[in-house]
């Protein structure tokens, strides 16, 4: 019965220390290449942020930051403070062109205390399930510039 319970407690240890398997892509995050000029795909990107509230922190020709303010339950209690309860989650798409393409890749961060001088970053590892939404919303994207469907995880996003 002890070695049961030793094998058990040891497999949970080594389940829950297991990384996450990246996206099939690249970098690793999510990415699209999508054949259209640079500022075109980036107000496609800007104008699907500001529909989903989104709003833009930041944005220059490489990248551009959305950010928005998380309010659930487990945010607050994990990476609120006494300052600010409610920490930021940033979108930060890097965007490249080249040859008439351009290449899109997004990472994510959560901010405690966002915007002031006790702001902490915590970035989100590759391979977390939120990365899959956003792989299928940059899929979207590409889809409506190149004007067909968009296909994610073996099934067609019709526009």
């Amino acid at each position: 019965m002890r070695f049961i319970f030793s094998a058990v407690i040891t497999l949970g240890i080594v389940l829950g220390c297991a990384s996450p398997r990246p996206l099939p892509t690249a970098s690793g995050f999510p990415e699209v290449t999508i054949a259209a000029p640079k500022t075109t795909v980036a107000e496609a990107l800007v104008d699907r942020g500001v529909t989903n509230q989104w709003s833009v922190k930041k944005s220059d020709s490489f990248q551009i930051v959305l950010a928005r303010r998380d309010t659930s339950t487990k945010a607050v209690l994990l990476l609120g403070s006494g300052r600010d309860p409610y920490p930021e989650v940033r979108l930060t798409l890097t965007l490249v062109e080249r040859d008439g393409e351009t290449r899109v890749v997004a990472r994510m961060a959560w901010a405690s205390n966002p915007d002031s001088p006790h702001e902490s970053v915590v970035e989100i590892g590759a391979g977390r399930p939120i990365y899959i939404d956003v792989q299928k919303s940059l899929s979207e994207v590409k889809a409506q510039l190149e004007g067909h469907s968009a296909i994610v995880n073996g099934s067609a996003i019709k526009q």
